[in-house]
């Protein structure tokens, strides 16, 4: 951002050469570009646009633009460089000295103002300039020429509103840096919102203006001064300022404004510019400090919409968002996901305008200052724990898997408590560059079991290409011999990475990642090879949908085949909804062997980590009371007898059990409002009933008796030293859970 104070936005001198009618011109320019226009790269150089006034087509093939005045023939335009009769040429002004199908100069401009010019071929007649130098530039703000009804002028100004490629306007003032005080208004504080305001060179101000908004109240309209009273700092300096009374909006409730400038030539200046409706900000603003929020130990997201019935639908509609001090304003918020959209607290998708991507961080989970387009907020009506999704990606990522940083968040709607929600990175070009993927690869959202690549398939990078890099995955993974779908895997699959993906399901006891929630991502200018991305997490350790319940019952799946299957997925244990067609020899023996590693190697302290968070949100945070849809809970310790040996459930009143299958205890984790912890190691035992293996399957950390998380045994699986394989058991001995010895009180108080 340009610093409004800088001394070269003092008075400049310029001199336009004068130019005949039919003469072309450098009729537009950024130098600021932020995010304008981007180029073939999906960069944001700057640029200029060449016009030709003429009634004839024009050929500049040969002409030269420059930034420097003693080297005129700086950068020359490639042959067949033709403009049409009153058309526009857009140029990058990048560096990079591209001839086609994109024209880049080798040159770049400079912000805080320098020389340009459009030269002839003979290399030393200037037909066009800004000289000596243009003014200093504004971000995302261009300069150049103001058209009327006669086309072109000979008059500057700058262009709130871009328009590269296309006939300018008449352009007005510029509006630089909006800014209010205090940046965290309290709801007895007066807001004092500033504006540096520049008229177009030549012209003068007439009047500078706010309107503010609270909430979705009307417009209310304050004449802004420079004259050093009613808060203004200094007078005759060119920054305007008016106030907002207090006590407009409750605390937690957002006041919005916006800034216009009016000249004596009538030309107009708006901040922001608002150019569109649908893909910009319409106002500034900010939220009134709720001092309750100080000791949340949860990340706030505020968000605000006027048309609740919208934003509870896939229709959506447009609103407003504040986090971490920064306000959005005109975003689009819709509901997300298939069987939330019937829950009373819904799962949401906020989408921000172009050039306004939400700043956000979460330095817990190990991410750094980001920036995104979109944030996607899942629900936890389903999860009385409040912690699987971001549990399950913490999970993936200790193993290895690149995957969305997911954490709890607190959402604010409209200034009230809404809910305890898990924000999902998107999986975007931003999401695999953290993850050190290359966000030039080519990027697929699955709905089918890679079994077609083009129903049940969006394409999200490389649009410019089809899908002829997944049809042949599909075909090649789909072949009958199965030599041949080896071979394909070990050339052209990241076997480890695949790897990895699978074993942490099995950690996860994930049950609905086979036919849809994951992504396939090519690293297409590397190696070539293909690996799993994982998505949508709500159902794992042991929630599953259930013909006729849904998604919303109590039912813990802990011993079922083929959901709770170490090989889930593959053709003997396939997912109902469909398998992943894989050899089962080498791979599979791959698969458990990773697994079998894991088993030791993944750490419970994320689970703690994200247990405490959120209990510690939920009993201080005011307005966390959360209703639950689900059966009552009743949760109590109870000794019983399986074949002869002491096991320990948890259980909970009005949890349905299902014919045919053993009764698994109804909660592995529960309700998260207390916090004394304890730690139970347990085995629990899983039988094939096919193969008749016994695997052991979790170590148990009890975090009191409202609190259980499951997590696989680091013992591994027993093996048969000959075949390798888990040894045979009594298939009647199903799910026996033999506690050990407590850690003494002493380590129970210190990990409190």
């Amino acid at each position: 951002m340009i610093n409004p104070e800088s001394p070269m936005l003092a008075p400049w001198l310029l001199c336009l050469v004068p130019f005949a009618t039919d003469d072309p011109v450098i009729s537009e320019f950024m130098a600021a570009n932020d995010h304008t226009l981007s180029d073939e790269d999906g960069d944001y150089p700057d640029w200029l646009e060449l016009h030709n006034p003429a009634a004839s087509d024009l050929d500049l093939s040969g002409w030269y633009l420059t930034d420097d005045a003693g080297e005129l023939d700086r950068w020359r335009l490639p042959t067949v460089t033709t403009v049409p009769a009153g058309g526009f040429l857009v140029v990058f002004a990048s560096g990079k000295d591209r001839s086609g199908p994109e024209l880049h100069t080798d040159f770049k401009l400079k912000a805080e103002g320098e020389y340009l010019a459009l030269v002839a071929p003979d290399g030393s007649t200037v037909v066009h300039e800004y000289a000596p130098e243009y003014p200093t530039q504004l971000d995302d703000v261009s300069y150049g020429l103001a058209f009327d009804a006669g086309g072109v002028s000979d008059t500057e100004t700058w262009f709130p509103e871009p328009t590269p490629g296309a006939a300018n306007g008449a352009g007005g003032p510029a509006i630089l840096e909006v800014l209010h005080q205090p940046e965290r208004p309290t709801r007895d504080d007066v807001i004092t919102v500033s504006a540096h305001v520049l008229p177009v060179p030549g012209s003068s101000l007439t009047e500078v203006s706010m309107s503010w908004r609270p909430m979705f109240d009307q417009d209310r309209l304050e004449t802004m001064h420079d004259d050093g009273l009613g808060g203004d700092a200094q007078a005759g300096d060119g920054v305007y300022t008016a106030q907002i009374p207090p006590r407009q909006v409750k605390r937690g409730r957002m006041i919005r404004w916006f800034v216009r400038a009016l000249d004596v030539s009538g030309a107009t200046g708006r901040s922001p510019p608002y150019p569109d409706p649908v893909n910009s900000p319409e106002y500034h603003g900010t939220i009134l400090d709720d001092p309750r929020f100080a000791d949340s130990h949860l990340p706030i997201l505020h968000w605000f919409a006027e048309d609740h019935n919208g934003a509870d639908s896939r229709a959506g509609t447009r609103g407003a968002a504040f986090h971490d001090g920064l306000f959005y304003d005109n975003v689009f918020v819709r509901t997300r996901g298939g069987s939330s959209s019937g829950w009373r607290k819904h799962s949401y998708k906020i989408e921000f305008n172009r050039g306004h991507d939400l700043v956000w961080s979460a330095p817990e989970w190990g991410v750094g200052e980001r920036r995104t387009d979109e944030i996607n907020l899942n629900t936890t009506w389903s999860d009385k724990a409040f912690v699987r999704q971001s549990l399950a990606f913490d999970v993936m990522r200790d193993v290895g898997v690149a995957g969305s940083a997911a954490f709890p968040v607190r959402m604010q709607r409209n200034g009230q408590f809404w809910s305890v929600a898990i924000w999902i990175e998107q999986v975007d070009g931003d999401g695999l560059q953290r993850n050190g993927l290359d966000s030039e690869g080519a990027l697929y959202k699955m709905y089918n079991q890679t079994t077609d690549a083009y129903a049940g398939v969006e394409k999200k990078t490389r649009l410019h290409e089809d899908h002829s890099d997944l049809e042949r995955l599909v075909r090649k993974v789909n072949r009958q011999d199965e030599n041949v779908v080896e071979k394909y895997l070990f050339d052209e699959v990241d076997l480890p990475a695949m790897l990895n993906y699978l074993a942490a399901t099995a950690l996860i006891h994930e049950t609905d990642h086979v036919h849809k929630n994951h992504y396939l991502w090519r690293d297409t200018e590397g190696d070539g090879e293909w690996r799993f991305l994982p998505w949508d997490k709500d159902l794992s350790f042991g929630r599953n949908y259930i013909p006729g319940q849904g998604v919303l019952n109590d039912t813990i799946y802990a011993d079922d085949d083929p959901w709770s299957h170490p090989l889930l997925g593959d053709r003997d244990h396939a997912n109902p909804d469909g398998p992943i067609v894989v050899p089962h020899t080498r791979f599979d023996e791959s698969r458990m062997r990773r697994e079998s590693v894991l088993l030791s190697d993944v750490s419970p302290s994320a689970a703690r980590k994200v247990a405490l968070a959120v209990a510690a949100a939920s009993s201080t945070a005011p307005g966390s009371s959360r209703k639950s849809s689900n059966s009552a809970r009743q949760v109590r310790n109870k000794r019983s007898s399986v074949n002869g040996r002491s096991t320990s459930e948890v259980t909970r009143s009005s949890s349905p059990t299902r014919t045919g299958r053993t009764t698994r205890s109804s909660s592995s984790i529960s309700s998260c409002h207390s916090i004394r912890r304890s730690r139970t190691l347990s085995t629990a035992t899983w039988v094939d009933a096919t193969s008749r293996t016994r695997l052991p399957l979790a170590r148990v950390w009890a975090m009191s008796s409202q609190i259980a998380v499951v997590f696989p045994d680091p013992g591994g699986p027993s093996k048969n030293a000959k075949s390798g394989v888990p040894s045979a058991m009594d298939t009647k001995r199903r799910c026996s859970v033999v506690p050990s010895r407590s850690r003494p009180s002493s380590e129970r108080r210190n990990a409190q």
